[in-house]
């Protein structure tokens, strides 16, 4: 199951928009894509969310949201 709404939950990041188990879905860099960052392991995902996804400041370093902002600031 999908867990749609990152404002239910800790999550920092603008571009977040889901997870699973094992994965994050974040906005995609075209209109009508998403990007999904698949991990290892549940411990994995989580320790990169703690890290990034929640982290006001962390989620600046991903790589995902680096490329998202660059789409931004070019428009």
């Amino acid at each position: 199951m999908v867990r749609r709404n990152y404002k239910d939950r800790d999550i920092a990041c603008p571009f977040w928009r889901g997870e699973e188990e094992n994965s994050i879905s974040c906005e995609g860099l075209e209109p009508g894509m998403k990007t999904v960052c698949c991990f290892a392991s549940k411990e994995r995902k989580a320790g990169y969310a703690m890290r990034r996804c929640k982290n006001i400041h962390g989620y600046k370093l991903c790589r995902v949201a680096q490329a998202l902002i660059r789409k931004y600031e070019e428009e």
